[in-house]
């Protein structure tokens, strides 16, 4: 048995259903409510932005791991303009760990599942996961220190994985940016940047797994090993 595939996910400008509020409910698949997101997930002015804090941000801080064996799955909608789709492309294509997927399907989970399950059945264990939003970041040993805390923690029942010491930062107009450290560990206000879970189920992800419901176990103590 082969050790688990580390694999990181960003969703990006995906149309359908995921773990943002706006587009849990009922009607995410539903032709108005896509048509709606669209417009706006899809806007010029906040394409621009979001693939600018996506390569300076998220992509920078991937392209910086010491431990380079890993993949990174960026997930986009094929509704994505042309113009966004090649500059998405072309930043994909300057990362070797980064893997572009295109879909049509509006369930985010569902489009995971079988790259999850495929994963799982070439080294007979499930993949230890991790997501980052666009503006999301992680320290240059975050893939070398996953690789040795999921490996120290492989015979646990399902759990994750807390690294609850952060830097938020906020820019809000011509103002200067705010910045400020955060400690926010698993289960009582996950951070949410980097967090990764070894699902015993090979197909369960990241995306379909609200942070929020990592609990203590009275039996296993804290399930989130900080």
């Amino acid at each position: 048995m082969e050790a688990s595939q580390i694999i990181g996910i960003c969703r990006f400008a995906f149309l359908g259903r995921g773990d943002w509020i706006g587009m849990r409910g009922a009607d995410a698949h539903d032709a108005p409510r896509l048509k709606e997101q669209a417009e706006w997930l899809f806007d010029p002015d906040r394409m621009a932005r979001r693939l600018f804090t996506l390569e300076r941000i998220c992509l920078a801080s991937v392209a910086a791991q010491t431990d380079p064996d890993f993949r990174f799955l960026v997930v986009t909608s094929a509704r994505l303009p042309q113009v966004w789709r090649d500059r998405l492309s072309q930043l994909c294509a300057g990362l070797p760990q980064a893997e572009l997927i295109l879909s049509d399907s509006p369930d985010l989970a569902g489009v995971l599942r079988p790259i999850l399950m495929r994963s799982a059945r070439q080294t007979g264990r499930a993949a230890l996961q991790f997501r980052l939003d666009d503006d999301d970041a992680v320290g240059p040993g975050f893939v070398a220190d996953l690789r040795r805390i999921g490996t120290a923690t492989a015979a646990l029942p399902e759990h994750a994985i807390s690294f609850p010491r952060g830097l938020s930062v906020m820019c809000y107009g011509d103002n200067p940016p705010s910045f400020w450290k955060t400690w926010r560990p698993l289960p009582a206000r996950p951070w949410r940047c980097g967090w990764p879970i070894p699902a015993s189920r090979s197909s369960r992800t990241t995306i379909s797994t609200c942070r929020a419901r990592c609990w203590p176990s009275p039996s296993l103590g804290p399930r989130a090993i900080s």
